[in-house]
């Protein structure tokens, strides 16, 4: 998944630019100038590879690999373009909203930025042998293919926001929440080998000698997997990767220049490293540690800050930055322990080195986020060859990290379910007046949360308009009540009709709440000057006037 750095990274500064809301430095309009910044920074790493400034060459390297990153971070935190997709949809586009159209507008313009980073590196790469159409038509896919899970969870995201109950009980309720994340994340695990295969260029390794090693080498690790698929990169990549969780869903790829430059030894060490991952269940640790991180960092969060609060999410971005860090580190030694399991299952550590160097090629000292470079994991192997205490002693450690990490998610998970189950009632109410279904019982003393008296106060205004057939109220019932008890001087009901409005997601926000129970000391209620815009400013000027 090459783009998958690219694409965290771009959801976090989009994540940053909704939460600093007045991003707007500079104007909104300079944004197509971003266009050129992939093809100035390649300029420059050419210029300064030419000049054999190998160090300067490398760090602009980075920064034309990043461009389309970079580009898109400056769009949302200084150009102002998520107030801008604000004005021009009309949405709020708050970090608390439901993810809809509007998002994806504003996520648009990273994929624009990234394909021009794409084609601005192919621009340098026209020594390699296949047409740069080719070449870039390739990467382009591996982006669509890493967009494919966020795709797919904003398609889901959107339809389900279609059904206002579903909406409600989902945003109000954190253990309904909580199992569709859940039901999300089993969609996508089962789902993306069907995606990846069908978004990268693939087909059925076809019968033949490398498919009888494969089959051989499977077989001596008591390895299953669904499909063995074929990888058409032009030969371009060479690379194999392994999907999915279960023996049903695991897809096992293996690029055309993998197996083009690889002999049979080396390509039986290649399956052996894929068949390391699932036996040691590297997938199973990733999600327990994620778990540990989203849900841990979740309730740490909740308990530190107001839910409502920008502090939160800007933690939260920290969070998943050292979730990021740590995932990282961890991916890196997985391989390593894959390594190994190729290396004792082949009984052949000269092959796998020699894969390894056939495959790092010119870039043997280049290491990357989720694996070292050729040149320590080689460096790593001959000595794990030959010193068996070493060995022993980094595969005590690694499996010491995967048993905590099931430990801590496992914890975190149950801990973050029982705060959920304590939570239920109080959700389930805060739904029930979202969707306008009021219940005359709410004026009793038996509701948990009445230990809040303005939160007792609003439930009994809500209780107060609640209808014998349980129908829900509508809004405009509720405004009518609250210019009903503006008129009449019932301050203190009209601030919790105001509030009631606010949960309905009607233009009257919490303020409007605030500034009707403003009280000076002469006893008169005042009013903010800064009402929403949708609340008629006039009427309700007039009517408190008359109030006084």
């Amino acid at each position: 998944m090459k783009f998958l750095v690219h694409i965290i990274l771009a959801v976090m500064a989009l994540i940053v630019g909704i939460v600093l809301e007045d991003g707007g430095v500079w104007d909104v309009k300079w944004m197509p100038l971003l266009l050129l910044l992939p093809y100035v920074s390649v300029g420059l790493w050419r210029y300064w590879a030419v000049r054999r400034g190998f160090q300067v060459s490398a760090i602009v390297a980075r920064v034309a690999h990043y461009s389309g990153v970079i580009a898109f971070a400056v769009s949302t935190m200084m150009l102002g373009w998520v107030e801008f997709v604000r004005d021009w949809t009309g949405q709020s586009l708050g970090y608390n909203d439901w993810p809809d159209w509007g998002m994806v507008v504003c996520f648009a313009p990273f994929v624009v930025f990234q394909v021009a980073a794409i084609h601005a590196e192919a621009l340098v790469d026209r020594a390699k042998l296949s047409p740069m159409p080719r070449r870039l038509r390739m990467q382009v896919r591996s982006l669509f293919a890493a967009m494919s899970p966020l795709a797919l969870y904003m398609l889901i995201s959107i339809l389900s926001a279609r059904s206002e109950v579903w909406r409600v009980n989902i945003e109000s309720v954190e253990l309904f929440g909580g199992l569709y994340f859940l039901g999300i994340t089993m969609l996508f695990a089962s789902l993306m080998p069907v995606l990846l295969s069908h978004t990268w260029d693939t087909s059925s390794l076809p019968q033949g000698p490398a498919r009888q090693l494969f089959e051989d080498v499977a077989a001596q690790a008591s390895f299953k997997a669904r499909k063995l698929l074929l990888w058409n990169t032009d030969n371009m990549v060479a690379n194999a990767a392994i999907m999915g969780i279960s023996k049903r869903s695991r897809v096992v790829l293996l690029s055309d220049s993998l197996l083009a430059m690889l002999g049979a030894r080396e390509l039986a060490c290649v399956y052996g490293h894929e068949i390391g991952h699932a036996k040691r269940f590297h997938v199973p640790i990733f999600l327990a540690w994620a778990t540990f991180f989203l849900l841990g960092g979740d309730l740490l969060i909740w308990t530190l800050f107001a839910p409502e609060g920008s502090n939160s999410v800007l933690a939260f971005v920290a969070v998943l930055a050292i979730g990021y860090v740590c995932f990282g580190w961890l991916s890196r030694r997985f391989e390593l322990e894959a390594d190994l399991f190729s290396m004792d299952l082949t009984g052949d550590p000269e092959a796998l080195i020699q894969a390894l160097e056939r495959v790092g090629g010119g870039n043997r000292d280049r290491g990357g986020w989720r694996h070292f470079s050729t040149a320590r994991r080689v460096s790593f192997l001959h000595r794990a060859a030959y010193d068996e205490i070493f060995k022993m002693r980094f595969l005590r450690r690694i499996r010491l990290m995967g048993r905590l990490g099931l430990v801590l998610g496992g914890c975190v998970g149950l801990l973050y379910l029982g705060s959920l189950f304590q939570r239920f009632d109080g959700d389930r109410l805060h739904a029930h007046m979202a969707l306008g279904n009021y219940d005359a019982s709410w004026t009793a003393d038996m509701a948990p949360e009445r230990s809040g008296k303005q939160f007792g106060r609003m439930l009994d205004a809500a209780a107060g308009l609640a209808r014998p057939d349980g129908a829900p109220v509508g809004v405009e019932e509720l405004r009518s009540e609250l210019k009903t008890a503006l008129f009449e001087a019932e301050f203190e009901r009209a601030r919790m009709l105001a509030m009631l409005l606010s949960k309905r997601g009607a233009p009257v926000s919490d303020r409007l709440s605030k500034a009707i129970g403003l009280e000076s000391h002469s006893g008169k209620i005042g009013i903010d000057q800064d009402l929403d815009p949708g609340v008629d400013r006039e009427w309700l000027l007039e009517r408190l006037d008359e109030g006084n």
